[in-house]
Parts: structure tokens; C-alpha cells; sequence
């Protein structure tokens, strides 16, 4: 728990295995968003004055779907059984004109930090789940936001014709630069596993500072495309001055259009898309080590 200790966490889990079939990266990365959200709704987000703190509750039920359900929540199917997941917070709440707009790219409020792609990329992530999101809120009460997954109907099949993809591990120093906290933990979790150590920095002028002092330890940088008060491509140009043969692997929520190939013509050796799944990244930063 790396939470604000003036914040109470409960929570309360089901009493058999939860099966649902899902990434496990992509899942703890999304319910990690959800648990900062809140957390910054019971802090920074308060009233200049108001006293911080409150309490974040994380919940698993299985809800059944019938007539009733169906007609609150026209995504689900019928005859399917989902896995409720529910994350609480006694925060500032919000209105119904920010809540219908929560879920939009590049959305965000307040004291809020960060480009908003945070609860946009929650959102994708779950409905590739085949699931759905609901949110209910009121101001100055707090928030609840529920992410509904189908149960998992089948037993799981080893596939023993299917070779299993390595994962690279390695070591060394990795910067990784991301303004959004979530994106940044996820990418520290995975790469950590993997055997890197890791720096981070929440944009791109906190980068070009710490790869100025630790230029010749950093064997890669990991940076996000789209930041704010230095984008991914004026940091790269700033790091490349710094040091020309720079290792670079360029991050992005957006997939690989013409605006990341045109950053990546400047020299950048190798392309992501977020939000980052464990293989993926390690082989990706693999790959661009020994570029």
C-alpha cells in the first residue's frame, strides 16, 4: 500500500476462485487506475483547506443476468453471468456533466494531473474483455465504479500444441517517462519482474534532467509520445543532444500511424502501443537494447 495513509482500504472478495478470462497485466493495470482515481479524489482533488483522506473499498460478486438487468445495462448478453468488480471512494465526487465525459481520450478535471488517457484506456481495456464499465457518483459523497467481466464457463485446456513465447529478461537501467502514474507503476512492475532497475520521471523535461546525470547507466528509454510541457518527440531530440546514440522505445496509446513514424524517422529504434502486456514490453525493450 502506497496510498496517502490517510486513507482507509477494506475489501471484500468472493468465496470461490473468480474465473474470468482475461490478461492479468491489463486487469491489475486497469483496477490500479481505478484505486489512484480514487485515491486522488480523497486527496488532491479536495478543496483547498479540506481535510484529506477517506476510505477505498474493493469488492468481486457474480451478478446473474435477467429482465431487470438487462434493461440497466443493455451491453451485457442474455443468459450471461458476470463478475462484478467495484472499486468505492468517499471522495469529491463528481457531477453528471463530468461523468458523462469521464471516459473520453484527453479528459480532465481540476487538480487532476496527467493527459487523461487513464480511464479512457480502462474503458478499451475492459470492453476487449467483452465486458462493460458503469460508473455512479455524487459530489461531495464519492464514487463507484463497477467493471462488469463474464464469468469464465470452462475449464482452461492446455494447448500443447501452441509453443509458449519467451520472455526476455535482462539488466541495467531503464528510464521509463509516462505523466500518467498508472502507466508509469505497470511499466516499473513488469520491467522489475523482468530483472531491469528502473527510473522514472513524470515528463518530459523531469527525463532530459535525470538521463544528464545517469546518461552512460540508462540503457534504454522508454517515453510516452504524447506529454505535457515537453512532448515525446521534443524529448527524444533534447536526449539525442545529450547523447547521440540514444536507445529509445517510443510509447503510445494511438497505434502506429503517421504522426509515431514520423518521431521514429528522427531515430527512435522501436514503437509500443499502451497499454503494455508483460511479454510485449519485455521483448520490446529486449529488442531495442541490442538494436
Amino acid at each position: 500500500n502506497t496510498f496517502d495513509k490517510s486513507i482507509e482500504i477494506s475489501a471484500r472478495y468472493f468465496e470461490k476462485a473468480a474465473l474470468a478470462y482475461a490478461d492479468p497485466t491489463q486487469m491489475e493495470q486497469s483496477l490500479l487506475n481505478l484505486c489512484i482515481n480514487a485515491a486522488h479524489a480523497m486527496t488532491i482533488m479536495r478543496k483547498d483547506g479540506e481535510k484529506h483522506g477517506g476510505s477505498l473499498n474493493i469488492s468481486v460478486e457474480e451478478v446473474k443476468t435477467d429482465k431487470y438487468f438487462l434493461k440497466l445495462h443493455p451491453e451485457s448478453e442474455k443468459g450471461e453471468a458476470y463478475w462484478v468488480i467495484s472499486v468505492q471512494d468517499t471522495g469529491v465526487g463528481m457531477s453528471n456533466a463530468v461523468k458523462a465525459k469521464i471516459f473520453d481520450p484527453f479528459f480532465t478535471r481540476g487538480k487532476d494531473k496527467g493527459t487523461g488517457l487513464g480511464l479512457a484506456m480502462v474503458y478499451n481495456i475492459v470492453k476487449q474483455h467483452k465486458g462493460f464499465i458503469d460508473v455512479y457518483s455524487q459530489e461531495d459523497i464519492g464514487s463507484t465504479f463497477y467493471i462488469y467481466l463474464p464469468v469464465y464457463k470452462q475449464k482452461i485446456k492446455p494447448k500443447n500444441n501452441k509453443p509458449v513465447e519467451e520472455i526476455y529478461r535482462g539488466q541495467g537501467l531503464v528510464l521509463v517517462v509516462d505523466d500518467e502514474e498508472i502507466i508509469r507503476q505497470t511499466a516499473k512492475s513488469i520491467l522489475e519482474e523482468c530483472g531491469y532497475d528502473v527510473i522514472l520521471a513524470t515528463n518530459g523535461e523531469e527525463a532530459v534532467d535525470i538521463f544528464k546525470k545517469h546518461r552512460e547507466e540508462i540503457k534504454v528509454v522508454l517515453l510516452d509520445m504524447v506529454m505535457p510541457k515537453m512532448s515525446g518527440k521534443q524529448a527524444y531530440i533534447e536526449l539525442a543532444k545529450i547523447k547521440k546514440d540514444v536507445k529509445v522505445l517510443l510509447a503510445s496509446g494511438f497505434k502506429k500511424d503517421s504522426r509515431v513514424e514520423s518521431i521514429m524517422r528522427l531515430g527512435i529504434k522501436g514503437f509500443i502501443q499502451k497499454p503494455y502486456a508483460l511479454i510485449k514490453l519485455a521483448n520490446h525493450i529486449h529488442e531495442v537494447i541490442n538494436s
